[in-house]
């Protein structure tokens, strides 16, 4: 995994150290001396992980967690702090991503980096988003599930972190778990024991949970005996988001493991509307915004994908072009809104006519393209001129606002089949030949007095 990381250490031995272990794990490593240092270089580098030594000073890790976390273009960066037991809290209270022991071994320092790494394009601000470090401090009321090898152990980490937190708990056992995600009842977080029934057993369900569509997006955080620094490095790459002590033995492991459960629910949260984002993208790169049909730049490939799946299977397709009547007309009398709300009636009867058996688009202005996957030319016949008696059956009333005036509309079809075209071996011409067929009839049918259907032939393609 590849990412920039910023070392912050008061000793050249420590940095030097830590430089050549990252930079054989092949990171691009950067170094800091100072606090000053460290604010300089993290704003102009904006590197993907900033690690703060325990050489740095007694309380200097602690300050520069709340400096980087009050300035825009740091705050989103993970850091990774190395101190001692009682600066825990405070560095995680300042903003710190995770904290460890200075004397961590090596294999625990970098399954903490890798994980970090994985969760840096969470941490990063979406466009809408404008969440700070300082939203950590806020308790969220989250859905957790905790899995422990025994009931009392659950009840007990019920009970201490529900005084820190508004969370509502859940105990389960393996079996109960996975029950719930196959019930769509997936936790927004389970904190898991390694070992359950059997040792290992916990790591096993953190990986069965992780691959189960349900619960993929859960956050984890993995329990581990003291001392087991190789069973949290096992969990942290089997991805876990943390790791806390099985037995939480003082007020501080309590709180800590508290404020590592809010940060990884609040990732949690971040992370569901990154992906709410990126999907509500999705859409609106292949949807057409007003009828909500696809577009012509996801129709086309699409088109060229069903004619290589016809061509591999030895099956047709057929395409209808349709275009609506005199619409031109409709704008000019009625205006651009009155012809929009005919647009979207017309679009939902003609997805109402072909139902599931083909896609649907909006290719131009009043144009609709319907691809019929394994449809012959005699079945698309009969669902045309569906299509053609569905629109044109009833009048088309528009909104009060427009004068609540009842229009007819009619629609003019053209049908290609790809079993009349000419042979070839490459599925985007016979995509672009049966759309040209399906196109020229379609204007055949405007020339003939619109509101018909027409099927191509050999001379409207030549």
């Amino acid at each position: 995994m590849s990412g920039r990381i910023l070392i912050a250490d008061g000793l050249a031995t420590n940095r030097i150290t830590l430089k050549v272990r990252l930079t054989a794990a092949c990171y691009e490593v950067v170094t800091a001396t100072s606090p000053q240092q460290v604010c300089d270089l993290a704003a102009q580098q904006r590197p993907d992980l900033i690690i703060l030594g325990a050489s740095l000073g007694h309380d200097a890790p602690v300050a520069l967690c709340h400096e980087l976390s009050r300035n825009s273009a740091t705050a989103h960066i993970p850091v990774l702090v190395q101190c001692q037991s009682d600066h825990l809290i405070a560095a995680l209270k300042a903003g710190a991503t995770a904290v460890l022991d200075p004397r961590v071994d090596e294999n625990m320092l970098l399954a903490r980096i890798r994980g970090l790494l994985r969760q840096r394009d969470v941490l990063r601000p979406l466009s809408e988003v404008t969440e700070t470090v300082a939203a950590l401090d806020v308790p969220i009321r989250g859905d957790v599930t905790l899995v422990a090898d025994t009931p009392g152990r659950a009840l007990g980490w019920k009970h201490m972190l529900s005084q820190y937190l508004p969370s509502r708990f859940a105990i389960n056992d393996a079996e109960q778990a996975l029950a719930a995600v196959a019930r769509d009842d997936a936790a927004e977080l389970y904190v898991i024991a390694t070992d359950l029934e059997n040792p290992g057993e916990g790591l096993r369900l953190l990986a069965e949970l992780r691959s189960r569509n349900g619960s993929r997006n859960s956050s984890f955080i993995v329990a581990v005996p003291n001392g087991r620094s190789d069973i949290a490095t096992i969990a942290l790459d089997l991805g876990a988001g943390d790791t806390m002590p099985l037995c939480l033995q003082s007020d501080t492991m309590i709180e800590a493991t508290a404020i590592a459960i809010n940060a990884q629910l609040r990732q949690k949260r971040l992370a569901d509307r990154r992906r709410a984002e990126a999907e509500r993208h999705h859409l609106w790169a292949m949807t057409d915004p007003l009828t909500g049909l696809y577009n012509r730049r996801y129709a086309l490939p699409r088109l060229t994908a069903i004619a290589q799946d016809a061509q591999r299977n030895g099956e047709p397709f057929s395409i209808l072009a349709m275009d609506l009547d005199r619409f031109k007309l409709i704008n000019d009398q009625y205006g651009h809104a009155a012809g929009d709300a005919v647009l979207v009636e017309v679009a939902a009867r003609i997805v109402q006519a072909i139902s599931e058996l083909g896609m649907t688009a909006r290719v131009g202005g009043e144009e609709f393209v319907t691809v019929l996957p394994g449809i012959g030319a005699e079945r698309a016949a009969q669902l045309a001129e569906l299509v053609r008696q569905t629109v044109m059956s009833m009048l088309i009333a528009l909104p009060m606002r427009l004068g609540g005036r009842q229009l007819s509309v009619t629609l003019s079809i053209g049908i290609a089949t790809s079993d009349q075209c000419a042979p070839t071996t490459q599925p985007v011409k016979l995509a672009e030949d049966a759309l040209d067929r399906a196109d020229r009839a379609m204007l055949a049918a405007k020339s003939l007095g619109r509101n018909r259907v027409i099927r191509a032939t050999a001379a409207q393609a030549a």
